[in-house]
């Protein structure tokens, strides 16, 4: 599966569980084939924990986020990490 710049959205629903089930088993393996297209799931990754954090993201994502990326307690020591920078660099 090729994965254009265009398609953040894509990683955005591919990381939020928004995908069809055939369409996200079909992005789980490309990402297990090519090592860009996984760096770009992990800074899209990166980006909506950022976005959580910030107070961006709609209900629903927050939901879907939190069953996803809150799950464990080192997903939730990551966002506490996300948290703190953004409280840092808010202040500056």
């Amino acid at each position: 599966m090729e994965v254009t710049t265009d398609d953040d959205d894509l990683l955005r629903q591919f990381l939020l569980g928004e995908l069809p089930e055939a369409e996200h088993a079909r992005l789980q393996e490309a990402c297990f084939l090519d090592a860009t297209l996984q760096g770009r799931v992990l800074a899209a990754a990166d980006d909506l924990i950022d976005a959580y954090v910030r107070g961006e993201l709609t209900e629903e994502e927050c939901v879907r986020f939190e069953e996803r990326f809150a799950s464990t307690p080192e997903q939730r020591q990551r966002l506490d990490f996300a948290r703190q920078l953004a409280r840092a660099t808010d202040r500056r």
